[in-house]
């Protein structure tokens, strides 16, 4: 999922009843802070934009950016000091809200990030960076009206907008909608071809479309592309079980169990797999390890021996 940071240096004077020498200090020390921040001297911003806060203790602008310095060093909960601070001097800043729904989002405050992303885009809608981190938030929430009201502003804002159709395709999948998703995802896999995730969705779909000669050759490509591609490997393994193809089926659970060898549910994959290949040792090692760790799963393995259907 992409974050958008927006990042504001606004060189404003905030506050009054400074002496001019104060107004001059506060003045350089925002300028030069802003400057260090634009080369990337981040500890040197840092020092400075605390230097104007202590010129004006109310200055928004020191504060937002104080804030975006420390989100930037991972430090979330000292962000979010800043960023309260400076809400509370101006509520109507969107890049504000924005900024703390991505520190509350690294803090796991999933419901305080939804509530200031959607409070970014209530002040400023047509901000493809905050509808992109509201949109991508509501997808992994669950909450899929939502995103899709989001997303279909962002794709009408910006038709080539390719993470957008990415995530409008997911909805749709989630949905059981596999022909709008299959729209979605060819898109955002044809805009981007190079991107393993956009491929592996799109054969994914293609794959419940029951498209599996195209899916085959889609995760193939992505699996070229990220040779350690744990899903690509396990799903394709699935679908050339489905098409018994099982030397093919074999080769990629062998992969996605040496990517993830504690992954259960590809060592029940595999066992089965060595069965449907006739090599029964290999299958009696991977079920007598599975009855030590999960017997569960050793019953699994036994329940798929056998000819394998039509999912």
């Amino acid at each position: 999922m992409r974050i958008f940071i927006v990042i504001t240096i606004v060189f404003l004077l905030m506050s009054s009843g400074l002496s001019a020498s104060d107004s001059d200090s506060l003045d350089s020390y925002l300028k030069n802070a802003g400057s260090a921040f634009a080369r990337n001297e981040y500890p040197l911003a840092l020092e400075l934009y605390h230097k104007a806060l202590q010129c004006d203790t109310l200055n928004v602008n020191a504060l937002h950016n104080l804030g975006v310095l420390y989100s930037m060093r991972k430090e979330h909960a000292k962000s979010l000091v800043y960023f309260k601070r400076a809400l509370a001097l101006d509520s109507t800043d969107a890049e504000l809200f924005n900024s703390a729904g991505i520190s509350y989002l690294n803090l796991g405050d999933t419901s305080r990030a939804l509530t200031s992303y959607r409070r970014a885009v209530a002040l400023e809608g047509d901000k493809l960076d905050f509808l992109h981190n509201l949109g991508s938030l509501c997808v992994t929430s669950g909450k899929h009206r939502e995103a899709q009201k989001v997303l279909s502003k962002m794709i009408e804002l910006d038709s080539t907008d390719t993470e957008a159709h990415f995530l409008m395709g997911n909805i749709c999948m989630g949905r059981q909608d596999y022909a709008g998703a299959e729209k979605y995802l060819d898109v955002a896999a044809e805009r981007a071809p190079d991107r393993p995730r956009y491929l592996y969705y799109q054969a994914s779909i293609k794959d419940r479309l029951k498209k599996r000669d195209i899916a085959e050759k889609i995760y193939l490509k992505a699996i070229e592309l990220y040779p350690d591609y744990f899903e690509a490997h396990q799903r394709l393994g699935v679908m050339y079980v489905v098409m018994q193809k099982f030397p093919e089926a074999l080769e990629h659970f062998k992969e996605a169990a040496r990517i993830r060898p504690e992954d259960d549910d590809t060592q029940v994959f595999l066992g089965a797999v060595y069965m449907y290949n006739n090599m029964p040792e290999e299958a009696e090692k991977v079920y007598d390890s599975l009855v030590v760790r999960n017997p569960q799963a050793a019953q699994k393995m036994i329940n798929l021996i056998g000819p394998p259907g039509e999912e």
